[in-house]
């Protein structure tokens, strides 16, 4: 009967969040993804052209696993320096993640955040960055691609929080960038980007 209850008040929780992170999904990339499938078959390009090469990953991770495991680094870098510098974001992270830091969500949230993570590889990395590569120099393309990524996560908090916020997604940004502009696969710059969320979500429940 508890497990039944349980279960029960499960689902209540979860498939309203499940719902609204899928959503997002495909209101904000479904479009760049087919975009850049049309653009595949229309322009008959490899898989590889559009970030979507298998051949050669594991010799790109074993070249920069360094980079591909930078944004664990930051991760900790974020959490901890804040309590030293700005202690207020500390404060507004747990406020803001709290409701999804009860261990029992975990098997809803860790699989949204894997395929928010890819759909936002895609969007920003396969298409976005991609399409500014063909007019301006590679790092300016990973530059402006990684203000419009760390913009698109603005959350409203205190302004010395938002800068505090948005630098850390911005230097994170470069990171998955630089992965895909070194490898040209958006699976590396996924797993980078996934790791750095999946760090700081560990990092959350360990210290709430």
């Amino acid at each position: 009967m508890k497990n039944e209850k349980n279960k029960e008040t499960l689902i209540k929780e979860l498939l309203p969040a499940a719902i609204i992170g899928v959503s997002s999904l495909f209101v904000s990339y479904i479009p760049a993804i087919l975009y850049l499938f049309i653009e595949k078959f229309v322009r008959k390009l490899p898989f590889s052209e559009i970030g979507f090469g298998i051949k050669g990953l594991f010799k790109s991770i074993q070249k920069y696993w360094w980079l591909i495991l930078a944004p664990i680094a930051t991760a900790l870098s974020s959490v901890y320096l804040s309590k030293l510098v700005v202690p207020e974001f500390f404060d507004h992270v747990i406020e803001r993640t709290e409701p999804m830091l009860v261990s029992y969500k975990l098997y809803v949230l860790i699989p949204l955040i894997l395929l928010l993570a890819f759909a936002e590889e895609i969007g920003f990395r396969a298409f976005l960055q991609r399409k500014f590569n063909f007019c301006i120099n590679p790092i300016a393309a990973i530059l402006i691609t990684s203000l419009l990524f760390a913009v698109g996560h603005f959350s409203k908090a205190s302004p010395i929080v938002v800068i505090y916020d948005l630098t850390w997604i911005f230097i994170d940004s470069i990171i998955f960038g630089t992965v895909f502009y070194k490898t040209k696969s958006v699976y590396l710059s996924w797993i980078s980007h996934s790791l750095g969320n999946l760090t700081g979500v560990v990092l959350m429940l360990v210290i709430f």
